[in-house]
């Protein structure tokens, strides 16, 4: 489902929310960052909309600790967020979480 050896899994989740939440130009400025490789700039895009409960944005964040991508790699941490987006109905997350889950991470 995922590329995870590209950015390719959290360009499509930025283009996603911004074309559903209407708040495109806030990413589209994140799209040279994906390309870059960036992580730790990409991160700190996604840090307060996930605080303020935005749902995709707690989705990267855990897949950004789950895979280890400008972050230490933190099973912990991915689990919260996560977790956190799948109580909102992320099935993005609920998948990540059952794959967690699976492996016994």
């Amino acid at each position: 489902m995922f590329d995870q050896a590209s950015g390719r899994s959290h360009l499509i989740n930025i283009v996603h929310w911004a074309t559903t939440n209407g708040v495109g130009y806030r990413f589209y400025a994140a799209l040279p960052i994906v390309d870059s490789r960036s992580y730790k700039k990409f991160k700190s895009r996604y840090d307060p909309l996930a605080e303020q409960g935005n749902a995709t944005a707690q989705f990267n964040l855990g897949l950004m600790y789950d895979k280890g991508e400008g972050v230490p790699q933190d099973y912990k941490t991915a689990l919260k967020w996560y977790t956190l987006s799948a109580e909102q109905g992320s099935a993005f997350a609920q998948f990540s979480l059952g794959l967690m889950y699976e492996h016994g991470e």
